[in-house]
């Protein structure tokens, strides 16, 4: 969950993650308390990069660099 502290509409936060095949799908929910739900399932193992914006600005830190192993 990302806490934003700021009450806006679903369309002022959009998340874009990108893996080593290009952007994955993510699901963001709106969970109508200031805080925000983002699934998404890696399509393969690597470095992928998750970029939040909130009023079409980043938050603060991001993007942030994730690594994905693959699963046994």
């Amino acid at each position: 969950l990302f806490k934003n502290g700021i009450p806006t509409s679903p369309s002022d936060f959009d998340v874009s993650i990108t893996g080593p095949k290009g952007r994955v799908p993510a699901q963001i929910t709106d969970n109508n308390d200031g805080t925000y739900k983002v699934v998404y399932v890696p399509d393969t193992a690597g470095r992928v990069t998750i970029a939040v914006t909130l009023k079409g600005q980043p938050i603060s830190n991001g993007p942030f660099n994730v690594p994905v192993d693959k699963t046994s």
